[in-house]
């Protein structure tokens, strides 16, 4: 009796490293079959995003600060989906006339009106707002504040992010 303990436990860890194996081999085909749909997902979504952009639009009077930036995060993130890309990221700051609860309030018209709905994690920023459409998400953020000048402006950054994982509404 004592000769067959070792030897299931032998068969236990067998058994394991088969599962294992074969976890493994599925994932790669899962892998393999998903990456020309992302592929395919992320070419429209990387042709839409300035669309998307232009359609929202900034407040009458508005200037861009910079050349905005087109950034790809987490692409050098080693994991099982390398070389696909997952997402995409717009961001650029604008000088806008007024304060920043004007120009929150005609963000808020605009982007409800285009069928965006607002989105919070935990506590409610008041230095940021974010809306989501589908697998995109747009975030309008607080920067500086220049509203007591005679000619009031303040200056916010806008940034479009298209992730293939955001399952936001849920």
């Amino acid at each position: 009796m004592k000769k067959r303990i070792p030897l299931r436990a032998f068969t236990g860890l067998i058994l394991i490293a088969v599962i294992g194996i074969g976890l493994l081999i599925y994932q790669r085909q899962h892998i393999q079959k998903h990456l020309p749909l992302i592929a395919a997902e992320f070419a429209a979504a990387d042709s839409m995003g300035p669309e998307i952009l232009a359609e929202i639009g900034q407040p009458e009077g508005a200037a861009p600060y910079d050349d905005g930036l087109k950034t790809f995060p987490g692409e050098s993130r080693r994991s099982m989906w390398r070389g696909a890309k997952l997402r995409i990221r717009w961001e650029r700051t604008w000088v806008l006339p007024g304060t920043h609860e004007d120009t929150d309030a005609w963000f808020d018209r605009r982007l409800s009106d285009l069928g965006w709905q607002p989105f919070t994690i935990g506590t409610p920023s008041n230095v940021e707002k974010a809306y989501w459409k589908d697998k995109w998400l747009v975030t309008i953020q607080h920067g500086a504040d220049f509203s007591t000048d005679r000619n009031p402006t303040v200056r916010k950054t806008v940034i479009l992010d298209w992730d293939y994982w955001h399952d936001l509404g849920r």
